[in-house]
């Protein structure tokens, strides 16, 4: 891994041959984020510019290379999209790895910031009305035979097969997998789409849509998938009530992109999609965890992710549940609280309490990427003294469950969940409760799901 000052020199040197000029970076900092390449700040010429760049391929198989995007975002910049400006590609003399310089855009990215920002329901719902126009603009682009053009049951197939290749056994998965066999519409009119347009990747400023990013997942397909990806449950930041998002209702940015489009969505096909791209994410999370185990990307940032499908199964629960009773052991669920009282030899959950507090004292101090890092350290020790603290009460009561339902094994279970057995998607409700509890007890999910399930005020999924 070269260190900042060896890029930052060969990034000046790139610099020169961009610009035709002399000058010097300064400024040079690694953005946060950047699950699948890296992003750069730096200046020069007293000019703020970014850098996309990785040094080898991309481990997610659906990504385009970074030079494919940057074409594809030069297509886009030149017929008026809200595009940062392609600059210069690094080749392979700038030893440099993959990718390309762009345009600073002013603005925020990250959602919590900006909800934390901006608070007038008008700023949202003209929001709401350009991210329409956006993705009407992208769809309107010509189609390339470059990009990957698969029917909804060839995606299907391919993301079930890269479930199977991780060897991961997720009864509520299977579920969603079954469902969506059921359920899979041929082939429709083909268009462009972004493959990844949702909150995290708009940089937002005082005026809306200041750049749309990552472009990485292009491809050609339907137009609700684009549309029903803005809406998965992950993207929806804190604000599970507001699908689109996390700032908008579904029907609203339904009827805008109708009426700037002129093509009528089919609300079918966008369930279809709203469920698969919540179970892409989970596969996602697969494949981070794994390319820590197999040590393509040896970060602690990637292990943390492959905690979040927890998440994903919560929201795939609430999506396939439909109108199944809720048992009374869901109606009641209570989440354990932690044990304060131990006593004699140190306990492994103190030890990790320590290491905890430790490492707020780390976060007080770090700055940049390095705070970056204390934050997620955080995160990890937190899921593992939970889990030091629940998980064997939650197997054991998960094993319990089981063996009182009839003639249910691991190998039938998201068979009986898809024919609608009660009992099996009660047993799933409480799994879902039990994983987030140790991996994600925060998530937005958890308190809508007992809002719903709980018979307390109800929330609209």
């Amino acid at each position: 891994m070269q260190s900042n000052i060896e890029i930052g020199a060969k990034l000046s040197r790139l610099c020169n041959r961009i610009f035709g000029s002399n000058g010097e970076v300064d400024r040079l900092q690694r953005l946060t984020g950047g699950a699948s390449a890296q992003s750069w700040y730096f200046e020069y010429d007293d000019i703020p510019y970014i850098m996309r760049r990785e040094e080898d391929e991309n481990p997610l198989s659906e990504a385009l290379s970074l030079n494919h995007q940057a074409d594809i975002m030069t297509a886009a910049y030149n017929k008026g999209l809200k595009v940062p400006q392609i600059l210069g590609k690094i080749e392979q003399s700038d030893a440099l790895g993959h990718g390309f310089i762009m345009e600073y855009t002013s603005g925020e990215a990250l959602p919590h910031k900006i909800f934390k920002t901006y608070e007038d329901t008008q700023f949202y719902e003209d929001l709401l009305q350009q991210c329409a126009v956006q993705l009407a603009s992208i769809h309107s682009l010509p189609l390339s035979e470059t990009l990957r053009h698969d029917s909804p049951m060839q995606m299907l197939q391919n993301l079930k097969q890269d479930y199977q290749t991780l060897g991961a056994k997720l009864p509520i998965f299977d579920w969603a997998f079954l469902t969506l066999e059921q359920q899979c519409p041929e082939a429709g009119e083909a268009v462009f789409l972004h493959g990844d347009f949702r909150m995290g990747n708009l940089m937002i400023d005082e005026a809306g849509i200041s750049a749309v990013l990552d472009w990485e997942l292009c491809h050609v397909g339907d137009a609700e998938q684009d549309l029903a990806y803005m809406c998965a449950p992950s993207w929806r930041f804190g604000h599970y009530e507001n699908p689109v998002g996390g700032f908008g209702k579904i029907d609203d940015f339904i009827n805008h992109y109708e009426s700037i489009s002129g093509c009528k969505v089919d609300r079918v096909r966008f369930d279809f999609w709203l469920i698969f791209s919540t179970l892409w994410w989970g596969i996602v999370c697969l494949r981070m965890l794994d390319s820590w185990r197999t040590e393509t990307e040896r970060t602690l940032e990637r292990a943390v992710i492959g905690t979040r499908v927890s998440e994903v199964e919560l929201d795939l629960v609430l999506l396939l549940e439909g109108d199944a009773p809720v048992s009374s052991a869901v109606r009641d669920w209570e989440r354990p609280q932690r044990n304060l009282n131990a006593s004699g030899a140190t306990k492994a959950s103190e030890l990790i309490r320590a290491l905890y507090e430790w490492d707020e004292g780390v976060i007080e101090t770090a700055k940049g990427r390095d705070l970056f890092e204390a934050r997620v350290a955080k995160n990890a020790l937190a899921i593992v003294e939970r889990s030091a603290q629940f998980g064997a009460l939650f197997v054991r009561k998960q094993r319990e469950r089981m063996q009182s339902i009839a003639n249910l094994s691991e190998d039938n279970m998201a068979q009986r969940a898809a024919s609608g057995d009660c009992d099996v998607i009660n047993h799933l409700r409480l799994c879902a409760l039990e994983k987030t509890t140790i991996d994600q007890p925060h998530y937005a999910a958890v308190k809508v799901a007992q809002r719903k399930w709980q018979n307390t005020p109800k929330v609209k999924v």
